[in-house]
Order: C-alpha cells, then structure tokens, then sequence
C-alpha cells in the first residue's frame, strides 16, 4: 500500500503535530523535563518546533503492532 505525501500532509497537518506534542510535553505544566540516561534536559514552553519527516508505518499482522503514522519533529 502507497500512500501519497499529500494525503498524509491533508490528514496529519504540521500545526496539528506540533500543538499535540506541546500538549503532550508540558501537560498545564510550566516547564517539561526530559530525562535521560545521563542527565536531565529542561524543554522550554516556546521552543521552536519542526516537522522533519512524516510517515506511514504498516507491519505484518503477526508483528501485533498494527498500523500507524510516525513523525520526527
């Protein structure tokens, strides 16, 4: 199955990406910390976001993960 960029850029619109990770980050919170292995990385409220890439994912059934979008910001 092949799906056309602009079907995904209609369906899944940069602006929409990026408002969901915002509110997925900070959550009514001030500020959003990541950890990490090594350390802790404090992410700003007005962080410029970018849509670097956007996909469509389809996996064998037998994998059990279903089908899904995937974006790189």
């Amino acid at each position: 199955m092949s799906i056309s960029k602009s079907f995904i850029d209609n369906l899944l619109p940069n602006s929409e990406i990026e408002a969901d990770l915002i509110n997925t980050l900070w959550e009514n919170e001030s500020e959003c910390v990541l950890e990490l292995a090594q350390r802790k990385i404090i992410v700003p409220r007005n962080v410029q976001l970018e849509v670097v890439s956007k996909s469509y994912r389809q996996n064998n059934y037998q994998i059990g993960f279903g089908n899904y979008f995937a974006t790189q910001i």
